[in-house]
């Protein structure tokens, strides 16, 4: 009773007030629910979009091959030599590589056909795609000759020095090259037989000395009684050489004759 009496008596009351539980508004700023904006896509592809859209897309086929650098790639000199009348000799290939027939057939060393072209016209100062003149891509002697009379037969058409074609070759020259490769040839023709027989001779001495040297062992080595080879294991006597016990007397003998009859010869 004691404790509820405590408690009652630390209660305060103070009179009810009607305002104080009614409901208050609220500020308009407050009841206004603001909402994030909703996502609008970009308009504006991205670059995975493109790369996608242009995989899907069929690339447009290369252009043909000119019909003139074709001719030079079969090696067919007469569809060539048709074809000149009606196309540009000197058009670059659609590959790319900005290469004229000229440049095509000095690739593949087709000497006919570089010779036509040359003969109709076909430009050798035309550069490809890496600034190389036709001469540059010759790989043998044969087509740099072919480059070289051109240049002799037509001394001004072109500028032979961007062309880095070099001196002009006649027949003149030729004949003169082929002269001096055929006494090339025949000079070491001689030097091959010279050194041929000179080779016979050194064997031919060294076989003989051989042979002498052969000769001189088997008589150093001979029976110095019979005169025969006294063998690997020859039997000796004084400076002498046999091949028998019975050689060793009998050229005993004989020596102690041959120093009797010396005796009393004197």
């Amino acid at each position: 009773v004691c404790r509820v009496r405590a408690v009652l008596g630390s209660v305060h009351f103070s009179p009810y007030r009607a305002s104080e539980f009614e409901a208050k508004p609220k500020p308009i700023s407050a009841s206004v629910t603001h909402r994030r904006p909703k996502h609008v896509p970009d308009a504006t592809p991205s670059p995975v979009d493109e790369e996608e859209r242009s995989e899907n897309v069929p690339l447009p086929p290369p252009p043909p091959t000119p019909e003139l650098i074709q001719a030079v790639e079969s090696g067919e000199v007469a569809s060539l030599t048709a074809l000149l009348a009606n196309v540009d000799v000197n058009a670059q290939h659609t590959d790319g590589s900005a290469r004229t027939a000229l440049h095509v057939a000095v690739q593949l060393n087709q000497i006919a056909a570089t010779e036509v072209l040359l003969q109709h016209g076909a430009s050798p100062c035309a550069l490809d795609d890496r600034q190389r003149v036709p001469y540059v891509l010759t790989t043998s002697k044969e087509m740099r000759n072919v480059f070289r009379r051109f240049r002799a037969d037509a001394p001004d058409r072109w500028d032979y020095v961007v062309a880095k074609v070099p001196d002009a070759l006649t027949d003149e020259m030729e004949d003169a090259q082929k002269a001096k490769a055929k006494e090339k040839k025949k000079r070491a023709a001689e030097r091959k037989k010279e050194a041929k027989a000179v080779e016979a001779e050194a064997k031919r001495v060294q076989e003989a000395a051989a042979a002498d040297a052969a000769a001189r062992r088997a008589k150093e080595s001979a029976c110095a009684a019979c005169g025969q080879p006294s063998g690997t294991q020859p039997f000796s006597r004084l400076t002498y050489l046999y091949c028998s016990t019975t050689c060793v007397h009998n050229h005993k003998r004989q020596l102690m004759a041959d120093a009797a009859l010396k005796r009393f010869g004197n």
